[in-house]
């Protein structure tokens, strides 16, 4: 059988200058092209010309059940030489890195991973959000809204919530009701900023000095909830001390 290679490629954040070269590069190797579906049509357009490209992502796919066995059946029913699968941000974080690995060595195919840009911190930083400063955040925790079973993931935020450092929110736009109310029991002081469609054009940062000014606006995907004192209010960082309720 013919040998065949699949790249495992982190495309950053969603602004198109953030994609590494090395992931272009893979791109560039490749006759098939796999795009999740958080991934924006600036950088397909931009990295993709010519190559043939399927969606695969949570929207097409039913879900995160559905991820892996699409791409299965799309390996096992396609012929190509050199694959990748595209994925916002970087493979490793909140993604199905290891299932997707698992499933390749199943298949006996040689697969390489190319590291992205995270979302995890470049979004908070394009947005102008620092996430540690020393004597005021020594440390910063990234969490996903969602557990495994696709649920909210309540335990984990609270647990991120209650030690001392910044908190980034990952995957949070339909928990946000549920967010706001952690916050107001545990970190009801700490500033709170929402960062929509972060480092594209069309960003989107909403600041909130805490937690119960929240309200109940639609958030659009993909967002990112930042929590944290190093967040800048009206220009200024908060002073106040983090007010915490066990």
């Amino acid at each position: 059988m013919k040998s065949r290679k699949y790249y495992i490629v982190g495309a950053g954040p969603g602004d198109p200058g953030l994609i590494t070269v090395r992931a272009v590069k893979a791109i560039a190797e490749s006759d098939l092209v796999l795009v999740d579906s958080l991934v924006p049509d600036e950088i397909i357009e931009s990295v993709c010309a010519g190559k043939r490209v399927l969606r695969v992502g949570h929207r097409a796919s039913g879900g995160h059940s559905g991820i892996i066995d699409r791409i299965s059946a799309i390996l096992d029913s396609t012929e190509f030489s050199v694959a990748s699968h595209l994925k916002e941000g970087d493979p490793s974080v909140f993604s199905h890195l290891y299932e997707e690995i698992r499933m390749i060595m199943d298949r006996g195919i040689e697969y390489e991973v190319i590291p992205g840009v995270s979302s995890a911190i470049a979004v908070p930083e394009a947005a102008g959000i620092v996430l540690t400063g020393r004597g005021r955040s020594e440390s910063f925790t990234v969490v996903s809204a969602s557990d495994a079973s696709g649920g909210f993931n309540e335990a984990e935020i609270r647990s991120a919530l209650n030690a001392s450092g910044s908190v980034v929110i990952m995957m949070g736009s339909r928990y946000l009701g549920r967010i706001r109310d952690l916050l107001i029991g545990i970190r009801y002081e700490w500033p709170i900023a929402i960062i929509e469609n972060g480092t594209r054009t069309d960003q989107r940062v909403l600041v909130y000095r805490d937690a119960w000014h929240i309200g109940d606006q639609e958030i659009r995907m993909p967002a990112i909830i930042v929590v944290g004192r190093m967040i800048m209010v009206d220009g200024v960082i908060e002073k106040d001390e983090a007010g915490i309720r066990n």
